[in-house]
């Protein structure tokens, strides 16, 4: 079996964050392109401020450090009781987080200068921010299966409104949980059985890698044969996981595993037409398809996009993900499969991070600040209805 390694660079620029590598876009975002389409403000009104005086900004905490999300929120938006959004951006990196109970909202966010920001407002200085609101497209999580999360906890502990929700997002830092519940789909009460269809999943099989002196073994399973992928926990952007072709190559990758701590799962590798991508941004879906010429990890190497047409079952498996994963998802993509005509099988979920295809990026980036925006909004409406 051949092998291939990552360049030095590669594990440089993995350690920082794998949260950068997972994404298929070109550089920083400034400026539209003749492609590109504005979808506008979420409602004509979100763009004029109320006649309302002495309402405090509503700050919105971006957590990215990709886009410039100044350009996104300008010209400002205006909530209905007249607060405007501010944002200020951030990379996991450079916050720390501290949060008081159990009110929502009490929590303050140190953040240091980040001269390689594309906001050129989180550049020079630190300071010192109490946010509202977040939206999260940066993982959390590095190769230590850690990274960031105390900060990712600390805006959760404040209970902030986000896209996504802090909640979903804590829980998608984990491959398997997130395995085990788009498998619940479709299959258990309370989570659309009856209603909607089970999604059509890659088998897998979980392994604790337990070191354990029994003398036991576990119970005759159906084996997934190889060629079999071997993904080595919730590591992202085509990090930790490799190819076996045969079944000594699979023992040999299984006997290293054994001297790590990592759990790891094992799936066949499945011949395959092509991959594509199935992309929710609050209800608004886009497919497209994603190959690599140079890598059978098709999110590595040299990668080619191409817009799909969007078809009935595309919407059908990202709206029962959209409403039953972790109360509710603002914005995911899921990777398929395409094996035949007639058969397709989902490979993953990338959820919170998921890349955007470089062509549509900047209407796309505008459609989770309207989702926020519309978020927001349902707060506001639902704290009038409830004053007196």
């Amino acid at each position: 079996m051949s092998a291939s390694f990552f360049s030095a660079a590669d594990l440089a620029l993995a350690r920082e964050s794998l949260a950068h590598a997972e994404r298929p876009t070109s550089p920083r975002l400034h400026l539209a392109t003749s492609h590109e389409t504005d979808p506008g403000p979420p409602r004509p009104e979100a763009l004029t401020p109320p006649e309302t005086d002495g309402v405090p900004d509503t700050v919105v905490l971006v957590v990215d450090y990709t886009t410039d999300w100044s350009a996104v929120f300008s010209p400002p938006l205006f909530l209905p009781n007249g607060s405007r959004l501010v944002v200020e951006q951030a990379s996991w990196q450079a916050m720390a987080v501290e949060a008081i109970g159990p009110e929502s909202g009490h929590v303050e966010v140190l953040i240091q200068a980040e001269p390689e920001s594309p906001n050129p407002q989180a550049r020079t200085s630190p300071r010192r921010v109490t946010p509202h609101a977040v939206i999260v497209r940066n993982f959390p999580t590095d190769l230590s299966a850690r990274g960031h999360v105390n900060a990712l906890v600390g805006l959760a502990f404040a209970r902030l409104p986000a896209v996504n929700s802090l909640h979903s997002v804590y829980m998608g830092m984990d491959r398997a949980m997130m395995y085990a519940q788009l498998a619940a789909i479709g299959r258990e009460p309370g989570m659309g059985a009856g209603d909607v269809d089970p999604l059509p999943l890659v088998p897998m099989r979980y392994c604790a890698n337990a070191k354990l002196a029994l003398g036991l073994e576990f119970s005759p399973q159906p084996e997934i044969e190889p060629p079999a992928v071997v993904k080595v926990g919730s590591t992202h952007a085509g990090f930790g996981k490799a190819l076996a072709r045969d079944a000594a190559a699979l023992d040999d990758l299984v006997s290293i595993l054994m001297t790590q701590d990592e759990y790891y799962t094992v799936e066949p590798f499945i011949e395959h037409a092509y991959e594509y991508r199935i992309q929710w941004i609050a209800g608004h879906v886009r497919v497209f398809r994603r190959n690599s010429s140079t890598s059978w990890k098709n999110n590595r190497g040299n990668i080619s996009f191409e817009d799909m047409d969007v078809l009935p079952h595309h919407r059908a498996w990202a709206a029962a993900v959209a409403r039953y994963t972790w109360g509710g998802l603002d914005l995911f993509a899921l990777d398929v499969l395409h094996i035949a005509p007639d058969r397709e099988l989902i490979l993953e979920i990338n959820d919170t991070a998921c890349g955007f295809m470089h062509e549509h990026e900047f209407e796309d980036v505008r459609r989770v600040r309207n989702a926020l925006y519309t978020k927001l909004s349902q707060l506001v409406d639902a704290s009038s209805e409830s004053t007196p």
